[in-house]
């Protein structure tokens, strides 16, 4: 029962994502609200020799649920092919408190490859601008000084 939603879950954050690639790889991670810096990574794949890595710090409420997914999609003007790394809470809103987080795409040496575009949601399902938060120089995703700690999904993709 609790698998059937978790798929239905993953079904509808790939339907959400915003590149609409091919899904090569999906992991599904527990939040704890433990105030603590964790991580998950998950290997793109589709021979990009990229990884997608989400750091996190959070408080309040219980474990979450939550499931990162990379997508891999049609080759752009550089002739490598575009990925979205999308991390989320796919049921429901999230009630915990994000102290911080940063979100980036690195390749097999462990450098972060830059991203072009990013996207951060709150509970209510709405876009967050301004802010909210910073897509640094190095392109990876970081909380911005206008972040009030709410989030549901976040969103990185390299698009050329």
């Amino acid at each position: 029962m609790v698998w059937a939603a978790v798929w239905l879950a993953v079904l509808a954050v790939v339907a959400e994502t915003a590149m609409g690639g091919t899904v090569t790889a999906e992991q599904p991670f527990n939040v704890k609200p433990n105030g603590r810096l964790e991580f998950v990574a998950v290997e793109v794949g589709g021979g990009t020799g990229l990884a997608c890595v989400f750091e996190y710090a959070a408080v309040g409420g219980t474990n979450e649920d939550w499931l990162a997914v990379a997508e891999v999609g049609e080759p752009g003007s550089d002739g490598q092919p575009s990925v979205t790394c999308t991390f989320a809470r796919p049921d429901t809103a999230s009630y915990l408190f994000f102290n911080s987080f940063a979100a980036r795409m690195v390749d097999d040496d462990g450098n972060v490859v830059a991203a072009s575009h990013a996207e951060l949601w709150d509970n209510s399902g709405m876009l967050l601008e301004g802010e909210a938060y910073v897509l640094d120089a190095a392109g990876a995703l970081e909380k911005g000084p206008a972040f009030d700690g709410l989030v549901t999904r976040v969103a990185l993709s390299r698009l050329e």
